[in-house]
This record gives C-alpha cells, sequence and structure tokens, in this order.
C-alpha cells in the first residue's frame, strides 16, 4: 500500500532521479518528481524510466527551471546544490529525505555532526551564507528524527537507509550489453588529468566498448577514437540504466560512484566492476 502523502522531489541529475524512484519503491511513498530544466540526460533518464512502468504513486512533472516545494516532505539529491540551498534557507519542510547524487553523499556525516560546513569551494559569501543557513536547517531535522538519507554508500549514520535497486534490479531488461566496457570519466574535462594519459588508461585496457561520460569534451572524444580496440557508444543514459541488463560482463572504470551502483546492480549477474588503476598496475 502507498501512503497518501505526497512527497515532492526535486532532481538535478539522471542519478538522483533513479534514486528517488528507488526510494518511493522502497518505501511505498507516493512523490511528485519535479526534473531541473536542461539537465543532460534527464529527460531521457525519465522517459526510460517511464516506458518500464514507474512504481504505484510516481509521477514525473515537466522539467522545470525552479523547485515546486510545498511545506511537507521534500526529496533531494545534492544538498551542495545551489537550489536545494536557497529552499532550504526560505523554509524547512516538515521531513527531508536525501538521496544519492554521486561522492557528494559522503561528505555528509561530518555536515550533519558540524565538523564540515555545506559549502562548495567556488561558494561566494553570500552563497555561503544561504549554505550556513540550510545546513542549520538540516541538522535541525536531522535531531528531530525528520530526516532520511537514502544512499547505497555505507555511511555511519542513524538516518541512513540502505538503497539496494531492487526496483531497478526487478525489471525484465532484455537489451544485453557488449562483454567488455570501459566507462568514461570527467577526468581530463575537469582538468584532474592530461588527456595523453587518459588516452594510454583507455588504451591499455583495450579491446573495449567505450561508453563516454555526459561532460566529455570534442577533443578527448576524437583522440579515444583513434585508439586501435576501442569502439565509442553514445546510449544517452546513465550508466546504471545502460547495463543494467548486463550478464557476465568485464566492467573496466576509473574510480566513480559508479563503481558503487554497478557492483550492487550487477550483483549476482556474473558481471565484474573493476576499478582501472588495479589493472594498470598488475
Amino acid at each position: 500500500m502507498v501512503s497518501d502523502e505526497t512527497a515532492i522531489a526535486w532532481v538535478e541529475s539522471p542519478l538522483q532521479l533513479l534514486c528517488v524512484v528507488e526510494w518511493a519503491a522502497a518505501r511505498r511513498r507516493a512523490v511528485r518528481i519535479v526534473p531541473r530544466s536542461g539537465a543532460l540526460q534527464l529527460a531521457a533518464t525519465a522517459q526510460w524510466l517511464e516506458g518500464k512502468g514507474l512504481p504505484s504513486g510516481v509521477v514525473i512533472d515537466a522539467p522545470r527551471s525552479l523547485p515546486a516545494f510545498g511545506v511537507g516532505h521534500w526529496v533531494i539529491g545534492d544538498p551542495f546544490s545551489g537550489m536545494a540551498r536557497s529552499a532550504l534557507a526560505l523554509r524547512s519542510p516538515q521531513r527531508l529525505t536525501i538521496v544519492d547524487d554521486g561522492a557528494a553523499t559522503l561528505a555528509l556525516p561530518a555536515v550533519l555532526d558540524g565538523t564540515a560546513p555545506l559549502h562548495r569551494a567556488t561558494d561566494t559569501l553570500a552563497a555561503r551564507a544561504i549554505a550556513d543557513i540550510a545546513a542549520t536547517r538540516v541538522r535541525q531535522l536531522n535531531a528531530e528524527g525528520a530526516l532520511e538519507v537514502f544512499s547505497y554508500y555505507a555511511l555511519d549514520l542513524a538516518s541512513r537507509t540502505q538503497n539496494r535497486f531492487r526496483w531497478l534490479r526487478s525489471l525484465a531488461i532484455s537489451v544485453e550489453p557488449p562483454s567488455r566496457v570501459f566507462l568514461g570519466s570527467a577526468a581530463v574535462t575537469d582538468g584532474l588529468m592530461a588527456l595523453d594519459d587518459y588516452a594510454g588508461i583507455v588504451e591499455r585496457a583495450s579491446p573495449a566498448h567505450y561508453f563516454p561520460h555526459r561532460r566529455e569534451t570534442v577533443a578527448t572524444a576524437a583522440r579515444i577514437a583513434e585508439i586501435a580496440g576501442v569502439q565509442t557508444q553514445h546510449p544517452g543514459l546513465p550508466i546504471e540504466l545502460v547495463l543494467a541488463g548486463a550478464r557476465g560482463a568485464s566492467i573496466v572504470s576509473m574510480p566513480s560512484s559508479a563503481v558503487e551502483t554497478l557492483r550492487i546492480i550487477l550483483l549476482g549477474s556474473g558481471s565484474t566492476v573493476d576499478v582501472v588503476a588495479s589493472l594498470v598496475d598488475a
């Protein structure tokens, strides 16, 4: 039975959207999901999820540029988001659920115990002031038992509920991906690695089907296309959805939150998910 109370979710990435659907299915909650307009792959992800038949009580609205929160139960995917912090600074919900949006979730325990701020490195003074108000409200909700963190990470939090991607794993996905896959990274785009170093890692992991990161640049794509044995595919969906039907596949990735999600989603499938550094060093 689905709860009569409808939560409002604001999602800004495909992974947030998937995790909100998983939360609704796990908790049997009705939720109206508001996707942020213009976010990469978000519309395609919503269409894919709707095509699979959403859990009872789950509705995905048309994309909007701003959240549409009331005063009841909010669901957000990234408390460090400028939109989420602004909403929390303006008013406090009765209940708050935070779902995953990659490794940013790992900072939550320190934010909740007051040893770290809810700041981003690029924040202006005004943004930091808003973040401080938002952090105070999140900590208060946590103290009142009105906060839930729905996460696939093993966080040391009393408020954490484990996300095992049971809804996605229950789907009958008939399209099986290639048997050898390399997951692209945004390390070059983010200035964390030189293009030639990155291309060298991809080359050492070949032959493989290469799934580029959604923020990969034209220059990186062109360099990867020169590598023998590498076939680039552009699925236009989060890798969690693309590879959910994998059976006996070998998946190689740079250090990424996708390693965490795929190891859960593909549990029992005979597939392996390896961090590329271990392969390079071997």
